[in-house]
């Protein structure tokens, strides 16, 4: 049976979650649906997620499993690298059902690969969400009745360098306007400069014990900076700026019309 070192999910999966749960019936406690993504070294990647409709009672639960089986060969066709890693619930709580989807979800993933199940506490029963992933595994004694149980299994937050971009500008107060936010991103990136030519000036004058991997990184920087002359970088600028100006104003002509449309529209009614 297989076992996993750790569980890496991408951000999007948790905010898809959280919106799902939040989209939520009145009547439904919770949320279900399936993981996708694969396996590397032992680890889960967990990449992408969609929401399985279900019926769950205190005595029986029911899952639209042709529903799921339907999304997950339309997923196939798009991207086939990725396929059923496990499923996910938008409750911490861990029932008697929860073994029953684990079973379906075992036969829905590839052989001898064991499903996992991800849990996010969205009922905030902590002082801030969490999120635990388990695998079942067998127990019992031979010749016996045998059962399972969930055990836990190490589950992070996995960013690549654009999600971790866009998790900053979330965790940032709101602006009002473009340009304030231009500023703000502008600001950040000559404090950012500082520091750089600071560490740089202490290294070059013996305050300060350089490191290689530092340096490699500053080395790839420099070499990234495009090599153009300053009137060449100015004329770019400019001729770019003057094309964003003309597709807003472009934008702004056609929404005009449309609105007035919809106005008479509505008048008519």
């Amino acid at each position: 049976m297989a076992t996993y070192e750790a569980v890496r999910v991408h951000p999007l999966v948790v905010f898809a979650i959280a919106e799902s749960h939040q989209r939520r019936n009145e009547d439904q406690k919770r949320v279900i649906g399936t993981l996708t993504g694969n396996v590397v070294d032992d680890v889960i990647i967990v990449k992408d997620c969609f929401v399985v409709p279900h019926n769950e009672t205190h005595d029986e639960v029911a899952v639209d499993m042709e529903f799921g089986r339907s999304m997950v060969e339309m997923r196939r066709r798009v991207n086939s690298s990725e396929s059923v890693v496990g499923w996910f619930s938008s409750s911490a709580h861990i029932s008697e059902h929860s073994a029953l989807i684990q079973e379906y979800y075992a036969r829905e993933t590839p052989a001898g690969m064991q499903p996992i199940h991800l849990s996010l506490d969205t009922g905030l029963t902590g002082d801030r969400p969490s999120m635990q992933a388990h695998v079942s595994l067998p127990m019992g004694t031979p010749g016996k009745v045998t059962g399972s149980m969930f055990c836990r299994v190490p589950c992070n937050v996995l960013c690549m360098d654009p999600e971790k971009v866009a998790l900053h500008h979330l965790q940032q107060p709101r602006v009002n306007g473009d340009i304030q936010q231009i500023g703000l991103s502008c600001t950040k990136m000559l404090d950012q400069l500082n520091s750089i030519m600071k560490y740089v000036d202490g290294v070059l004058a013996g305050e300060v014990k350089g490191d290689e991997t530092v340096g490699r990184h500053l080395l790839d920087l420099v070499n990234s900076v495009p090599r153009m002359e300053p009137h060449a970088m100015h004329t770019m600028l400019n001729g770019t700026t003057q094309d964003l100006l003309m597709m807003m104003y472009m934008a702004t002509l056609v929404e005009t019309p449309l609105t007035l449309q919809e106005r008479i529209r509505t008048a008519h009614l």
